[in-house]
């Protein structure tokens, strides 16, 4: 009897557990237990069937609803009589077996996602993690702009009369202009950023950042802006983050980022944010 053995995704989609194109969207060939990694760190289900029996693997914390209706949909359209439900809590696996419901289905397996289960999911789907500047390449782009920004006291009409600034940050900026202490509003950005991100930038100029599309990411961003803000003072990140932005395949994307505040007499009123890949940033380590 032929055996079947999938992974859902966060989007409810289905994929064959050895999909090298799932793989390649999220940037894990190195990942030795690759299931594992999107169970318990992306929200996904592994499901495998197997004549009227089934096994699934989830983690309550992170699962995502779109996974958890897929997943019910395709058990109760395949007639599956039992399922062993293999549960991730507390670092340890959880085993128990379910038998459908009266109207045949296994609707009971949404009680298994934790209430909690959304904003852990948004959290751990974006990573970031401030480190210390002095870990910095004297020749990285963002050494050289941490330096123009002390020698220009961090005022951005300073700043702006730097020559050559774009070029030694590889044209990887992003300008924020500040809107009380909660908005931030997007004033001008780099041709050396991804194309995705430009897709957005140049169909959102001028817009609140809020007008992203993924905005799990931006609360991210913006969380790390407002502390910038507040603080004064530069920061540097390591971020790492699965996104789904427009005109691209979902995607996991690792870098360096140093947000700069810029001032205009006393007063902070644009935040300059500069990155750098950097595909050694590994956030999302099984846990």
């Amino acid at each position: 009897m032929a055996v079947v053995s999938y992974l859902v995704d966060d989007a409810g989609r289905i994929w064959d557990t050895g999909s090298s194109q799932l793989r390649s969207e999220l940037d894990a060939f190195g990942i030795q237990n690759f299931p594992d990694y999107v169970i318990k760190n992306l929200g996904f289900i592994r499901l495998e069937g197997r004549g009227k029996s089934a096994m699934i693997w989830l983690r309550s914390q992170t699962v995502a609803p779109a996974a958890l209706d897929r997943v019910v949909s395709w058990l109760t359209a395949e007639q599956i009589e039992r399922v062993l439900v293999n549960t991730y809590e507390n670092k340890s696996w959880q085993h128990q077996i379910l038998a459908p419901a009266r109207t045949g289905t296994y609707a009971a397996l949404f009680n298994l996602r934790k209430d909690t289960s959304t904003g852990y999911e948004h959290r751990n789907r974006v990573l970031a993690r401030p480190i210390d500047a002095v870990q910095l390449a004297p020749e990285s782009p963002l050494s050289r702009a941490l330096a123009m920004w002390h020698a220009t006291g961090g005022d951005w009409r300073n700043l702006a009369r730097v020559s050559g600034f774009g070029a030694a940050v590889q044209h990887r900026y992003t300008l924020f202009e500040i809107r009380g202490d909660r908005s931030f509003v997007l004033r001008g950005y780099g041709n050396g950023l991804p194309n995705c991100a430009k897709i957005w930038m140049e169909k959102t100029l001028n817009s609140c950042i809020y007008d992203h599309p993924d905005l799990s990411y931006i609360w991210l961003c913006v969380s790390s802006y407002r502390e910038v803000v507040k603080n004064g003072r530069p920061e540097l990140e390591e971020v790492d983050a699965v996104v789904s932005w427009p005109g691209a395949e979902r995607q996991r994307r690792r870098y360096l980022r140093l947000l700069l505040p810029l001032s205009e007499e006393g007063r902070f009123i644009y935040l300059l944010s500069v990155t750098a890949e950097d595909t050694n940033i590994d956030l999302k380590a099984v846990s």
